[in-house]
C-alpha cells in the first residue's frame, strides 16, 4: 500500500525521480511506503499493484498545473482537452461486459465548434444514450427520495412533475411518419395539439367539474361514453347538470347559447338536419321517434324572420297551436284539436285541395249538364242514393271533398229543377187566374141572365 501525504513531516525528499529510477526504488521499496510532504513528480509509468490512498486532492490530465489551485469541495479533477473517463469491462463471455465512457464536451476536429455536453456513450453499440447539454437550467431533471422525477423542479409532486414558466408540455413525434403531437398546458388548459398541422382538437379548461368524460365498459359489454355522468347507460350518456343547454351540436361562430334546450343543433351554413334512418332490408312499421313526458309533449317550429312559431303536441288530444316565437305553451292560441274519438276541431274554415264534383258543380249552370228531373229521380231510386254523390255508408270514411263537391252537384240539380218547378207553378198560377177571371165573369153573365128571366 502506498499513502501520499503532504500534510505530515515525512523521511525523505524526493524532487524528481525517472522512469527507470522509479522503477529500481520501486523494486527496492517497502511494501509500506510512505512519502511524507514535499512534490513528487514522476515523468514516467506508474504502476501500483496494491491499495492507493490518495488522502487530498487530485488532478489528471494534460492541463495540471504544479501546483494546481482547487476549490475547498473538489477532491478530484480531470483537466485536458480530451476529458473522457472509460470503463472498459473484460469479463469472460456470458458475463455483462459493455463498455462505457463519459464525453465531455464535442472534441474530435469534424465537430469543431460542436456541442458542449456531457454524455454517457455505450462504446460496444456506437450510441450516445443520455446527454446533459451546456447551459442546461436550474433542476432540468431532479429525482428525489421517493423516486419521483422533476423536470424543471426539484419539488416533484408526483412520479412525473413537469414544471415550466409558461407552456410545459410533452411531444410525441414519429420521425418515420412526419407527425408530431404535443400534450400541453396552455394557457392554463390541459389540451393536444397537433404539431404538423397546427391544430388544437381536444381542451380542457380549469374547473371543468367531475366526470366531463367518462369511457367505461358498460358493466360487461362494450365501452360507453358519459359526459357529465360516471355512470352511463348506453353508449353514450350525456348529464347537463345544472348547465341549461345539455348537447349543443353547431356549425359556425356564434356567441352564447340562446334557449334551453338540452340539445341543441345550430349552423350558419344552411345545411342544418336531423335526420333519423332506419336502413332495414325488412318493410316494418317502426318507432324512429318516440316523444314522452308527464302531460302532453310538443314540438314547437318557428320562423326566426318573421317571428311567427307553431307547436303542436299530443297525448289525450292531438293540438296544434300558434302564437309568437318565444311565447309559453299555455298562452298560445289552439287552432285545431282531434279528440280520441275522432271528431276534429277547427277554430278557422277548412279550405281543401278542390274537387271533380261527380257531373261537375257550376258546369250544371254553364255547360247546361243537367239531368233530366225524371231520369234523376230514377236513378236517385235505383242507385239508393243521389247522383253524383255517391253512397254514403255510416261508420265509412268517406272523401269530404269528393263528397261536398257531389253534395253541391246534387243541390244545383235541385235548385235548377226547383226553378223550373217555379217556373211551371207560375204559369199553372197565371192560367188558374185567367181561369178564374174567366169563371168570374160566367157567373157574373149567369147572374144577370137570371135576372132578365125573372122578368
Amino acid at each position: 500500500m502506498s499513502v501520499f501525504n503532504k500534510n505530515k513531516p515525512y523521511s525523505r525528499t524526493v524532487a524528481a525521480v525517472s522512469a527507470g529510477f522509479f522503477m529500481a526504488f520501486a523494486s527496492t521499496a517497502k511494501t509500506q511506503d510512505v512519502l511524507h510532504d514535499g512534490n513528487v513528480e514522476i515523468t514516467g509509468n506508474l504502476a501500483v499493484s496494491g491499495e492507493t490512498i490518495l488522502i487530498d486532492k487530485i488532478c489528471m490530465g494534460s492541463g495540471c498545473l504544479a501546483p494546481e489551485t482547487y476549490p475547498p469541495t473538489t477532491a478530484l479533477r480531470l483537466k485536458s482537452t480530451n476529458s473522457y473517463v472509460e470503463f472498459v469491462d473484460i469479463s469472460e463471455a456470458g458475463f455483462p461486459s459493455t463498455d462505457w465512457t463519459i464525453l465531455v464536451n464535442d472534441s474530435d476536429p469534424i465537430t469543431s465548434g460542436g456541442v458542449s455536453r456531457f454524455s454517457i456513450k455505450d462504446d460496444d453499440a456506437g450510441t450516445v444514450p443520455f446527454t446533459i447539454q451546456g447551459g442546461a437550467p436550474e433542476n432540468t431533471l431532479w429525482i428525489d427520495d421517493d423516486g419521483e422525477i422533476g423536470i424543471g423542479t426539484m419539488l416533484p409532486a408526483a412520479k412525473l412533475h413537469i414544471s415550466d414558466p409558461f407552456l410545459p408540455a410533452i411531444r410525441l413525434e414519429a420521425s418515420s411518419f412526419n407527425d408530431t403531437w404535443e400534450i400541453e398546458n396552455f394557457g392554463a388548459t390541459l389540451g393536444f395539439l397537433d404539431v404538423t398541422n397546427g391544430l388544437r382538437p381536444f381542451r380542457v379548461y380549469p374547473g371543468a367539474g367531475n366526470n366531463i368524460l367518462v369511457i367505461s365498459n358498460g358493466g360487461n359489454g362494450p365501452g360507453v361514453v358519459g359526459v357529465g355522468t360516471a355512470e352511463p347507460q348506453g353508449w353514450l350518456t350525456v348529464e347537463s347538470g345544472n348547465v341549461t343547454t345539455g348537447l349543443l351540436v353547431q356549425k359556425g361562430s356564434y356567441g352564447s347559447v340562446a334557449g334551453q334546450a338540452f340539445t341543441h343543433i345550430r349552423t350558419d351554413q344552411g345545411t342544418a338536419q336531423l335526420m333519423v334512418e332506419e336502413t332495414s332490408a325488412s318493410t316494418s312499421p317502426r318507432t324512429l321517434v318516440n316523444l314522452q313526458n308527464n302531460g302532453r309533449p310538443e314540438i314547437v317550429m318557428g320562423n326566426s324572420s318573421t317571428g311567427g312559431e307553431w307547436s303542436f303536441g299530443a297525448g289525450t288530444n292531438f293540438i296544434l297551436k300558434q302564437g309568437a316565437v318565444g311565447t309559453a305553451s299555455s298562452a298560445k292560441t289552439k287552432l285545431f284539436e282531434i279528440q280520441p274519438t275522432g271528431n276534429a276541431v277547427l277554430a278557422g274554415s277548412l279550405t281543401t285541395g278542390g274537387t271533380t264534383c261527380g257531373g261537375g258543380c257550376d258546369r250544371v249552370f254553364t255547360d247546361q249538364v243537367i239531368i233530366a228531373a225524371e231520369d234523376y229521380a230514377a236513378l236517385m231510386w235505383d242507385q239508393g242514393h243521389l247522383p253524383h254523390v255517391g253512397p254514403t255508408l255510416e261508420n265509412a270514411p268517406l272523401n269530404v271533398s269528393e263528397k261536398l263537391g257531389g253534395m253541391l252537384n246534387a243541390l244545383e240539380h235541385a235548385h235548377v229543377f226547383i226553378d223550373r218547378q217555379g217556373n211551371k207553378i207560375e204559369a199553372q198560377q197565371k192560367q188558374i187566374t185567367a181561369l178564374e177571371t174567366q169563371l168570374s165573369r160566367l157567373a157574373t153573365e149567369i147572374a144577370e141572365l137570371k135576372k132578365s128571366q125573372r122578368r
